[in-house]
């Protein structure tokens, strides 16, 4: 101190007590900097991100960006667009808007953007719900970085966008470099016409080659770089909407898809569930099988589809054949019959006395719905039935249950599982099977050899 006092003293000419003063203040300010350097040096070397965490955000994080899309269709339609748009908000390092989830009887088909936008607004409370509770958010945060900014219940807040109107200008045929954004106040509508109008690539737009099923291609990159508080999607449905190059990235799709086949399952659905495959034997006893009937062409492929599953368990070897007293229809010695216990989940109203359902019954006996089981398995005193519900969104007011859910709980629990192909209800069940059997969802099956324990059709 006395040196610097006298070195400073010298050149400054200033007096003794303000040359102290100001060494002083000098000292403390010193010392506050290098004490902040060390604590952020700590605070750096202690906290690790998680491994697919997207680089530091150049935003302030009050004020981070978000992005949303517009949900259509069935449950597992909706689940398949969450998915991908958990995924698009790692890529564009935004907080991902959850949309609400439709629960109504009959799926919200897609629709061009505004249509599709001022159709979801009108949507009454009793057909929505949150997704906050499906999934366990935490974990999806701790494993991958995406954030969410909000869970939605109803869509209300799409009010401030009705009166955009974003219809898109034309688009190349085969691929664009960026999206046809509308922005206004700070949103940027990316707009869809048809389902499948664009493919997202996380690698460069030139020399990628875009699926024929899409119209055309978007950058994430590109995407990444817009400043707008707010991007809103149209259609984020479809297996193939995300195209992914970076290994980081497709390990990031592979985390999330085995995210949503942990679904959080409720104590009434998981004890129906439980209940079913006890009454069939216990998990492994039995051959699931689902035959999707529905809308989007099921209902015109339906004769098709059961005459393929029955090959499908023609050609598997017939293992324990079951009594007949767990056969819910008379066993006959005439040739032709299988005893192969079965679990049928389908959205058809009655099953039972589903004519194209015949064959079914007729070659495999010893097969059982969901309502079958519940009548065979309640007290004789009991009157109370299973009521109609949809393999794809349905769920029913009169039961403590969602027979769509036990539908795959009991499906997935199976020695083996047949689908209808390109039912995405099939595909999650499968995905349930592969998790029991793999420890993980199947991505790639023709490079993985524990896809056989599932088929589909």
């Amino acid at each position: 101190m006395k040196l610097a006092y006298a070195l400073l003293g010298r050149r400054t000419g200033l007096p003794r007590w303000l040359t102290v003063a100001l060494l002083l203040i000098t000292t403390l300010v010193v010392f506050q900097l290098l004490s902040g350097m060390g604590s952020s040096i700590a605070d750096a070397q202690e906290s690790t991100p998680p491994p697919h965490a997207p680089r530091a955000a150049s935003h302030h994080p009050r004020h981070r960006r978000t992005v949303s899309y517009l949900p259509h269709s069935g449950y597992h339609n909706q689940r398949i667009a969450l998915e991908n748009a958990i995924v698009l908000a790692h890529l564009l390092d935004r907080d991902l808007v959850v949309p609400p989830r439709i629960v109504a009887h009959s799926p919200l088909p897609h629709r061009s953007f505004p249509v599709l936008l001022q159709q979801l607004r009108e949507l009454p409370p009793d057909q929505l719900t949150s997704w906050e509770a499906e999934y366990d958010w935490p974990k999806l945060h701790r494993d991958t970085g995406v954030r969410v900014a909000s869970f939605q219940a109803n869509f209300t807040y799409l009010e401030p966008w009705l009166g955009l109107k974003p219809v898109p200008q034309p688009l190349p045929p085969r691929r664009m470099p960026v999206a046809q954004p509308r922005p206004a106040s700070g949103v940027v509508l990316v707009a869809d016409v048809q389902r499948y109008e664009y493919q997202i690539t996380d690698g460069p737009v030139d020399g990628a080659v875009l699926d024929p099923q899409f119209a055309s291609l978007l950058s994430a990159k590109a995407m990444r770089e817009r400043d707008e508080a707010v991007m809103v999607f149209g259609s984020m449905f479809g297996s193939k909407r995300l195209a992914l190059r970076d290994p980081k990235n497709v390990g990031l799709r592979e985390t999330v898809l085995e995210f949503t086949s942990r679904r959080v399952v409720s104590e009434a659905n998981r004890a129906a569930g439980d209940s079913a495959i006890q009454f069939l034997g216990g998990a492994g006893a039995y051959i699931g099988v689902h035959v999707r009937a529905g809308d989007g062409g099921f209902d015109d492929n339906l004769a098709s589809t059961v005459t393929a599953i029955i090959a499908q368990l023609d050609a598997l070897p017939e293992s324990g054949p079951a009594l007949d007293s767990m056969c819910p229809r008379p066993v006959h010695a005439s040739v032709g019959q299988r005893r192969q216990l079965i679990y049928l989940a389908t959205d058809l109203r009655h099953p039972e006395s589903a004519s194209v359902l015949g064959p079914l019954f007729a070659r495999y006996p010893c097969t059982w719905t969901l309502d079958q089981v519940r009548k065979a398995a309640a007290p004789a005193s009991s009157t109370t039935t299973a009521a109609a519900g949809t393999a794809e969104t349905g769920t029913s007011s009169s039961l403590n249950f969602s027979p769509d859910i036990v539908d795959g709980l009991v499906a997935g629990a199976g020695t083996r599982f047949i689908g209808t192909a390109k039912s995405t209800y099939s595909a999650y069940v499968q995905r349930q099977v592969w998790l029991r059997e793999c420890g993980r969802p199947i991505v790639d099956l023709a490079v993985d050899a524990c896809a056989t324990s599932a088929v589909v059709v």
